[in-house]
């Protein structure tokens, strides 16, 4: 382990090809446990979801005390593609509730646990999430009503502001 709490490990002589989510967790899960500020990960998208193509990259979700740097999280993308043999999404899950709510909510609702540390701030990402998402719900709304309002009156795609 490193001082960045990040492992190199060995490239593979071939790659590895997950075949379900729980391969993808076991595997994750072992190079996941190194990483000493990691409070909890999740796998998330087409490997959760049954919509896995020959084209699909793995989506993992962290959450870490202290937030990783740029430099720390691009080496673990980098182990990560190296032990699967695939293009990795590694997403900060710390402030995505504030940034992007709805996106942390699909997270929540679909993700699956990899590794959890810290259970205490796994439980309160879910919390902010769930109270994030219901706060925004009005927005949401509202946008998706002008839109639809847009697209009945034939005029998606023209400019909707003065000037």
């Amino acid at each position: 382990m490193t001082s960045l709490g990040i492992i190199l490990l060995e490239k593979r002589s071939t790659p590895f090809k997950a075949s379900s989510p729980e391969e993808i967790i076991a595997l994750g899960a072992e190079y996941l446990q190194t990483v000493n500020t990691l409070d909890f990960a999740l796998l998330f998208g087409s490997h959760t979801r049954g919509k896995v193509t020959p084209f699909s990259d793995v989506d993992i979700g962290i959450h870490t005390t202290p937030k990783l740097s740029l430099l720390e999280l691009g080496g673990m993308v980098t182990d990560l593609e190296a032990m699967f043999g695939c293009p990795v999404d590694v997403i900060r899950l710390n402030d995505l509730y504030r940034d992007k709510p709805a996106f942390a909510m699909e997270i929540v609702k679909t993700g699956r646990l990899m590794v959890c540390p810290n259970r205490r701030q796994y439980v309160e990402f879910k919390r902010l999430t769930y109270l994030f998402y219901m706060d925004t719900q009005w927005l949401r709304d509202k946008v998706k009503a002008q839109f639809r309002k847009r697209l009945e009156s034939g005029r998606f795609g023209e400019r909707n502001y003065v000037g």
